[in-house]
């Protein structure tokens, strides 16, 4: 997540702007560090950003991610909204960044 805070990356206002972004080509990433989440985990977590439907709640984008959660992992390779991977009292906390590749 470090890394998409430093040079060569755009950072974004929210998931709206991250959607918007990936429209455009750009590679775009949204990430959160484990000790960020209301609940901390052992580990953080980054979804790539792709074109598709905000979720109902005007939030979260689509996306594609991993995790070694079964229940997080569950529909991450089919372009859900990453509200599935992100939990909603978290929403404020995601970082965006989008990159020309």
């Amino acid at each position: 997540m470090d890394q998409i805070k430093g040079a060569g990356w755009t950072p974004l206002a929210n998931g709206p702007a991250a959607r918007d972004a990936a429209a455009q080509g750009k590679l775009v990433l949204a990430a959160l560090k484990s000790t960020d989440l209301t609940q901390p985990r052992t580990e953080g977590h980054v979804a790539i950003v792709v074109v598709g439907p905000i979720n109902p709640m005007g939030w979260a984008p689509a996306g594609y991610w991993g995790s070694t959660d079964p229940e997080v992992a569950e529909n991450g390779g089919d372009g859900s909204s990453i509200s599935l991977c992100y939990p909603r009292e978290d929403k404020d906390k995601i970082v965006y960044a989008a990159r020309v590749i």
